[in-house]
């Protein structure tokens, strides 16, 4: 499998948990997509998430509420089909 091919699957698992979860943090995402959430997955998430985003396929939120105040991501129109 070459890195292309890789990246779709990265986005499609992606895509999926969202469209199952609803909305998650990047270290959420993280831990679907890698199974822990260690630097190169969250670098690994970051990518993918960036360019789901850029292509319209998910929203991003900063949750000012949170002690954290991490980024929350759902899943858009665009990214159900």
């Amino acid at each position: 499998m070459d890195k292309r091919q890789i990246g779709m699957q990265y986005r499609e698992d992606m895509l999926r948990g969202l469209a199952r979860l609803g909305y998650v943090t990047i270290s959420q995402l993280a831990k679907l997509l890698g199974g822990r959430c260690t630097e190169s997955t969250l670098k690994m998430t970051g990518r993918t998430l960036r360019w789901l985003r850029d292509n319209g396929f998910v929203a991003t939120k900063r949750d000012t509420t949170s002690v954290t105040s991490e980024l929350l991501v759902a899943v858009n129109g665009a990214g159900a089909r």
